[in-house]
């Protein structure tokens, strides 16, 4: 074979390979986008490197729920690619019915070990689902806690002495990138009798993320009861920047 034919030889198969590899880019991302669009979890798993699939199990939720809110894929564009025989990656520009977003991914040994997805409509649909989570103010969350901070065994039942508690509080509002709360704790006994009623209001001051998108904060702390009985715990939770107030009580046994 002449070094002519020897060049050509090599192209073909350079182009060939190219081509296999954007196929199978391209079948990853409709993989990707299906399985999130229809919040399958399995499906997704059988996509992805088991690696990456643990990483993101936490996460699957709050994604399958962004990637709904787009509605309909309606076209994919591939804007970049890069290839090996080793590791692939590319970019796609995908269309929605509500949106636009960019997709990168990593294929390493044809296993899905990266994807992230991108761009301003992201931020929004994050945004427009936490709004609607958290449209009211109230408490959406409470956990009793042991010392080490872990969930309390035991749920509202504690030996006399420390009762640690954790709530979290939906539909605050920032002003200038803070949330600030205050809060009045009471204890009641089973009779509704007031035992104890902290002096002055916790004050709590937090930063809102970079994206604006956050409305939600932990309230975590703790009351000392030396003696048994049943005991109503009455928190008085102040948005300072809305200017509302909830109040939210929880029972507590001491044996």
């Amino acid at each position: 074979m002449n070094n002519r034919l020897l060049i050509s030889a090599v192209l073909v198969a350079t182009m060939s390979f190219g081509c296999r590899a954007k196929l199978e880019l391209d079948s990853q991302v409709d993989g990707i986008v299906t399985a999130l669009s229809e919040c399958d979890h399995p499906a997704l798993d059988e996509e992805i490197d088991p690696a990456l699939a643990k990483e993101l199990d936490a996460k699957f939720d709050g994604m399958c729920e962004t990637i709904q809110w787009f509605g309909p894929l309606q076209s994919r564009r591939q804007t970049s690619i890069h290839v090996s025989p080793e590791v692939s990656k590319g970019t796609y520009d995908l269309e929605f019915e509500n949106g636009e977003l960019q997709l990168d991914l990593v294929l390493t040994d044809g296993d899905i070990t990266m994807f992230e997805f991108t761009g301003d409509d992201w931020k929004r649909a994050k945004a427009a689902l936490n709004a609607e989570k958290f449209a009211e103010y109230e408490v959406y969350s409470f956990d009793w806690l042991d010392p080490d901070g872990t969930p309390h065994a035991a749920g509202n039942k504690y030996a006399p002495g420390k009762v640690g508690y954790r709530f979290v509080v939906g539909g605050i509002e920032a002003k200038d990138g803070k949330f600030n709360l205050k809060v009045t704790t009471t204890i009641r006994n089973a009779q509704g009798k007031q035992l104890w009623r902290s002096p002055q209001p916790d004050a709590l001051s937090f930063d809102q993320d970079d994206d604006g998108i956050m409305r939600t904060g932990n309230v975590t702390g703790s009351v000392t009861i030396p003696e048994p009985g049943t005991f109503q715990i009455q928190y008085d939770i102040e948005d300072v920047n809305a200017a509302e107030t909830i109040e939210y009580t929880q029972a507590v046994v001491i044996k």
